[in-house]
């Protein structure tokens, strides 16, 4: 390691966290040295490409800059400019096709979110800090869609490129990012959201969480756990993922795993 224990301490200690800088740590500490510490951006992917990309059709139209007849050209046009890297290779499917068309299909069939509720806002800012004792963790992070339903609750909604969850664990998992954006909610407005939706575009499917607080309090401590680990980590050693790392990972072509 080429920082010392001292520099390391005061790097980490100076931080703002957000979802991604937390769970990266969980996927992988020798990428999150890399990142956090080192600076390295590394390289792109196609998976994050195509999200990234769908991402920002959705805001766009969200802040009205584009009309919702625009939408599928706007993907159609600019899919292989936003999209430039390979997808994996895979025996039985062409990925980057049926990444493309399952784009073609969730925008041809696009109606709004009208009948979820009105739009708040998107990309909305979250500041808000995550507390263990004595100690106060500046947390910050974007929710990609705030809606309002017809009582006025809230419903926080995250855009994911994902099919589906693999399982109702991995789900839970995903959700601790909207609960703790929850947590600015409830600061900004006084009141939890009713709803945490995650829009699973490419497979056009909305999955629906209903508010828990149990669930709430577990991912507010999930978050300060895995600080606490960061905060006490010395070696950040490799999670081998052969998928993951040779497809994946930002630094796929300077990790020798």
């Amino acid at each position: 390691m080429d920082v010392n224990k001292e520099e390391l301490k005061l790097m980490i200690d100076n931080m703002t966290w957000s979802y991604s800088r937390i769970n990266n740590f969980v996927t992988c500490p020798y990428m999150w040295y890399m990142t956090y510490i080192k600076g390295f951006k590394g390289e792109q992917n196609a998976f994050a490409s195509s999200g990234s990309f769908v991402h920002s059709i959705l805001e766009r139209y969200a802040k009205e800059e584009l009309y919702i007849w625009d939408l599928l050209d706007e993907f159609v046009d600019n899919y292989d400019e936003q999209v430039p890297y390979n997808f994996p290779p895979n025996k039985w499917v062409d990925l980057r096709e049926k990444n493309y068309n399952a784009g073609v299909e969730y925008f041809s069939n696009f109606e709004g979110f009208d009948d979820i509720g009105e739009i708040v806002g998107a990309e909305i800012k979250v500041t808000t800090d995550l507390e263990d004792w004595d100690c106060k963790y500046q947390f910050t992070g974007f929710i990609d869609l705030l809606l309002q339903d017809k009582d006025k609750e809230f419903i926080i909604m995250d855009h994911k490129s994902k099919s589906k969850f693999k399982s109702k664990k991995e789900q839970a998992e995903y959700a601790h990012q909207l609960y703790i954006y929850a947590k600015f909610i409830k600061e900004k407005y006084g009141k939890f959201p009713k709803m945490l939706m995650f829009n699973m575009f490419n497979a056009n499917d909305i999955v629906k969480i209903p508010f828990n607080e149990k669930e709430y309090n577990d991912a507010l401590y999930w978050c300060v756990d895995i600080i606490n680990k960061i905060k006490q980590e010395t070696k950040f050693e490799k999670n081998v993922d052969d998928f993951f790392c040779n497809n994946l990972c930002n630094h796929r072509e300077i990790c020798s795993k």
